[in-house]
């Protein structure tokens, strides 16, 4: 019997495949909303799992989730985010990258060594396959399943046994059970049975007709028996498959599949277009040894495209990532169509379909492996963590920001969520009463803003916010918006200086805190205007605050009658005054003293400010219109001591300041490779209160002493400098560093000294270069730190193993069991 060999091209293609895969998959950035919704249903239990699945509208069914779970039980103990999140991400990698061979071994059984070799590279490095086969979602498992399902058909055709017609029925129940989209599959192939008998193919039609039949019969159980897939079909409605919204995800789609579903360059269609032609001469293929081949594969395009249409009926906003399910279809046809082009115009022709695609991969990767990140809500939590005070609020828009928000906070805030439910969007009473709540009984808010289309796309909650409250900051983020208001204020009392700019616009009068306000917090104005004469154009202010040193904040606003939607300057009614709110963020490392307020009001057209009567800045147009003095906060967050730290007890000092150094630590596992990185923590303690402000050096030194790596940071990240610590302050700092990517393997030490800024070192007691000694660190080689690593991931899995073998063993008794499991339970234990 001849020996099955593997094609090295295809082993090869795989190889490629796997790596597109996985690269740099801890760089890809947070888990975007639906990826943070599979890995937290994943860590269910899965009693609670399907419950939860099943009573949620338009939820998939629970396979994945369940498969996903098990997988993340292997890396649970997992510290390192980053680490955990891009493992998370390999598990759809893998199964993904089965992929290649999958459509290999099906296009090589139905047109030969070529088409299978085509379709491989074809799948290889399609973008819209590489770009889902990297996310936390079941597209990419679902496809290889699709492809698999496919493969198993053909073979249950070509030599019929109940082993393969069943397992043709179980994997297309496992497709099912991953998304309800691959229902179109058994669809395709029992519409493909009776266009074959119309064309007299000679096939066992009775059981290839009943397999379909159990096959579409899979979902019903679940489709009856979950509560949240009647709740999803009120949702259905013709009125929402209009042609505009079906041309719109064609060309969705079409881009995607020629550069993927980052970016939309015009020129991308052409591209899309060469893999249409291709599809269309796959179309006109028919293989002699294949009677329906051709047939079944564009049936079964169709119905699967007509398929992932189906979102646009239940008024879902469409993805690329529907049309997935297709992809083995097309890719089998496409590849038949390279090698029709090749048969006709040899290499040439061939090229002339492969260099379009590959112009399209190489722009997808440049973009894609360069910088692009999937979603960024780490950073809002990380922003609201840092900053937070006692008497804050999160509010967060849209309840299914609580499961982004949850995934990532690690401060001590509690959130609200407004509306509890979308849709539908929030409306004005509800607004306005939890709203009014929150402002009643918190001094800040921390508003994060996403998702607004079907949660408030009206903006009602930034609109009271912008009139009843006053904004600090906002600062854009690619998942989202963040703003922090200043909610109320018994202060403000101290008046500014009315001032004219220009004759066109006056500052009648204004508020602001009568006392000082503390760095890390919201200064809050409240601005009369009043147009002296009709406006025929539209001005903007600038609020900023000077310093005695020339440091200057500024914020620029719009004048508007009332926030966002109001009237601008050029409708405003001559004499009468609008009333502005204006906050002015004061960050946490701003020096303490007494600043300049200054405004500013300028063309929003031409940037050209209109001159007040008394400048502060003859070429700036700022009138001083009052005072702030800024101090430093007198209180912070309660900071741990330091007993789970290793000890230091390091004294540094001289005839000014005075710190001692009780331990330090690591946040991060080792051992370490080179061009990791490291979270540190120093815990020192005041002695007395200080005036000046330091940095943190840091040096790491191999066995030799010699120096292999320093950095310099700021205690706190410069939030409490030192100038600001007070007498018997516990401070426990945190720092990032990153090793050397150069580093050699050995063991290293990290030193620490402080240097007062603009000056030189402190003295340590009892060394003789002011550094001290606080951790040891080991550093591996990669493969080598990666063997560590997968033998502890490896450990748990062969336990569990061992005991379901020795479950099963317990079947001895039973007599059904085979003799290497009579071996085994021979074994001693």
């Amino acid at each position: 019997m001849r020996r099955w060999r593997p094609d090295p091209v295809i082993v090869l293609l795989t190889l490629i495949a796997l790596i597109l895969r996985l690269w740099n998959l801890p760089g890809l950035g947070d888990l975007e909303f639906d990826e943070i919704v599979s890995a937290r249903y994943a860590v269910l239990s899965p009693t609670v799992l399907i419950a939860k699945v099943a009573q949620a509208p338009f939820e998939h069914p629970p396979l994945f989730y369940l498969v996903l779970g098990f997988w993340q039980s292997l890396f649970r103990d997992l510290v390192d985010v980053r680490a955990a999140e891009a493992l998370t991400r390999a598990f759809s990698a893998l199964v993904g990258t089965l992929l290649v061979p999958l459509v290999a071994t099906l296009a090589r059984s139905a047109g030969g060594q070529s088409v299978g070799r085509y379709a491989a590279l074809l799948a290889a490095f399609m973008p819209l396959l590489v770009f889902y086969g990297r996310e936390v979602r079941m597209y990419a498992p679902l496809t290889t399943l699709i492809a698999l399902t496919i493969w198993l058909w053909w073979r249950a055709l070509e030599q019929p046994s109940f082993l393969r017609w069943a397992l043709f029925v179980l994997v297309s129940w496992l497709a099912l059970y991953t998304h309800l989209l691959a229902i179109a599959v058994p669809l395709s192939l029992a519409a493909w049975l009776l266009i074959a008998r119309w064309r007299a193919i000679t096939l066992p039609w009775n059981t290839a007709a009943l397999s379909c039949l159990l096959a579409m019969l899979g979902p019903l159980p679940w489709a009856f028996a979950a509560p949240g897939v009647a709740a999803s079909l009120p949702a259905a409605s013709a009125a929402h498959l209009t042609w505009g919204a079906v041309l719109d995800a064609v060309r969705e789609s079409m881009l995607a599949l020629a550069v993927g579903p980052i970016a939309a360059w015009p020129w991308a269609i052409a591209i899309a277009a060469v893999w249409v032609v291709l599809v269309l001469l796959g179309l006109r293929s028919q293989p002699a040894d294949r009677p329906g081949a051709v047939v079944l594969l564009a049936v079964g395009l169709t119905l699967t495209l007509l398929g992932a249409g189906v979102v646009l009926v239940i008024d879902k906003p469409f993805s690329p990532r529907y049309v997935l399910s297709a992809l083995p279809f097309a890719l089998l046809l496409a590849a038949r169509g390279l090698v029709r082009l090749h048969e006709r115009r040899g290499r040439l022709g061939a090229a002339l379909g492969l260099v379009p695609l590959g112009v399209g991969v190489v722009a997808f990767g440049a973009a894609y492996y360069t910088g692009y990140t999937r979603a960024d809500y780490s950073a809002i939590t990380a922003h609201i963590a840092a900053l937070e005070r006692d008497g804050d609020v999160v509010l967060l828009t849209g309840p299914w920001q609580a499961w982004y928000y949850d995934h990532y906070y690690s401060g001590m805030l509690f959130h609200h969520v407004l509306p509890t439910t979308a849709p539908p969007a929030v409306d004005q009473e509800a607004a306005d009463t939890v709203l009014a709540d929150l402002a009643s009984s918190h001094e800040r808010l921390w508003l994060a803003l996403a998702g607004l289309a079907q949660s408030d796309p009206e903006r009602l909650v930034e609109r009271w916010l912008l009139t009843h409250a006053w904004q600090g900051s906002r600062q854009a983020f690619d998942t989202g918006e963040l703003s922090v208001f200043k909610l109320h204020s018994d202060k403000l009392e101290a008046q500014l200086r009315p001032a004219r700019f220009g004759g066109a616009l006056e500052l009648a009068s204004g508020l602001m805190e009568v006392h000082e306000v503390v760095s890390g917090d919201v200064a809050p104005f409240t601005l009369r205007f009043r147009a002296l004469r009709e406006l025929d154009r539209d001005y903007r202010a600038s609020l900023r605050l000077v310093g005695w040193d020339g440091r200057r904040l500024a914020k620029d606003f719009d004048l508007r009658t009332t926030p966002l939607t109001g009237q601008p300057t050029s409708s405003w009614v001559p004499n009468g005054e609008v009333e502005v709110r204006q906050g002015l963020w004061l960050p946490v490392g701003l020096a303490p003293g007494t600043y300049e307020v200054q405004l500013v009001v300028y063309d929003g057209a031409s940037l050209q400010p209109l001159a007040p009567p008394w400048p502060g800045d003859p070429n700036s147009g700022a009138a001083v219109v009052g005072l702030l003095d800024v101090t430093m906060p007198l209180t912070r967050r309660s900071l741990e001591p330091a007993t789970s730290f290793q000890p230091v007890r390091a004294t540094i000092t001289d005839e000014w300041d005075h710190f001692f150094l009780e331990g330090a630590r690591t946040l991060t596992p080792g051992p370490f490779s080179p061009g990791d990185e490291l979270m540190l923590e120093l815990a020192w303690r005041a002695e007395r209160a200080y005036r000046n402000d330091h940095f943190v050096e840091w040096a790491l030194v191999d066995s030799d002493g010699e120096l292999a790596g320093r950095w310099e940071r700021r205690p706190l990240a410069w939030a409490v400098p030192t100038g600001g610590w007070r007498s018997a302050d516990a401070v426990v700092d945190r720092h990032l560093l990153r090793l050397p990517a150069a580093l050699s393997p050995g063991t290293y030490h990290l030193r620490v000294r402080l240097r007062r800024d603009g000056g030189g070192a402190l003295p340590a007691v009892g060394t003789a270069d002011d550094w001290v000694s606080v951790l040891s660190l080991d550093v591996l080689p990669p493969h080598v730190r990666l063997r560590h690593w997968l033998r502890d991931r490896v450990a748990p899995l062969r336990s569990a193993i061992r005991r379901w073998t020795s479950w099963g063993c317990a079947g001895l008794r039973e007599g059904y069991l085979d003799d290497g499991c009579r071996a085994r339970a021979r074994e001693p234990t």
